[in-house]
C-alpha cells in the first residue's frame, strides 16, 4: 500500500497514546510527525510549515493545546485542527468557534473514525 503524502502533527502528552497512534498513523502516512506537549508541537509546526493537520489534546504539560492552535494561528490562520480532549466539547464550545476547529474528539478515540476524518479533511479519496 502506497502512503499518504500529508504531513501530520500529532500532539499528546501521554506516552502510550502518542506512540499508538504514531504506530498506526505511520502504515498510512509518510509524515506523521509527534510532540509529547504544545511547546515541542509548536516548535516541529514552525520548522514545518507545511503540515496539512495538526491533531491535539487540550490540557498538557508546558504549553496547553489552546495556547499552542493560538500561536500556530499566528503563523497560518488557515492549518486544519483537530482537538482531541478528554473534556466534553461543550467546555470548549468559544474556543472551538474562535480558533476555527475543524474537529473534536472526546477521548478514547476510535482510530478508524479519526482516520476516516483525516482523509476526508485532506480531501484523501483511496
Amino acid at each position: 500500500m502506497e502512503k499518504f503524502k500529508h504531513k501530520i502533527l500529532y500532539v499528546e502528552d501521554e506516552d502510550k497514546i502518542r506512540q499508538t497512534m504514531q504506530k498506526i498513523f505511520n502504515m498510512f502516512f509518510e509524515n506523521f510527525l509527534v510532540a509529547s506537549d504544545g511547546s515541542e508541537g509548536l516548535e516541529i509546526f514552525k520548522k514545518n510549515p507545511d503540515i496539512s493537520l495538526i491533531i491535539t489534546d487540550l490540557e498538557m504539560p508546558n504549553l496547553d493545546g489552546i495556547e499552542m492552535i493560538k500561536e500556530i494561528r499566528n503563523i497560518n490562520k488557515d492549518a486544519s485542527v483537530f482537538i482531541t480532549s478528554a473534556y466534553p466539547e461543550s467546555r470548549y464550545s468559544d474556543v472551538i468557534t474562535e480558533l476555527n476547529i475543524a474537529k473534536y474528539f472526546v477521548k478514547p478515540t476510535r482510530f478508524n473514525e479519526l482516520l476516516d476524518l483525516v482523509k476526508a479533511e485532506l480531501k484523501i479519496t483511496s
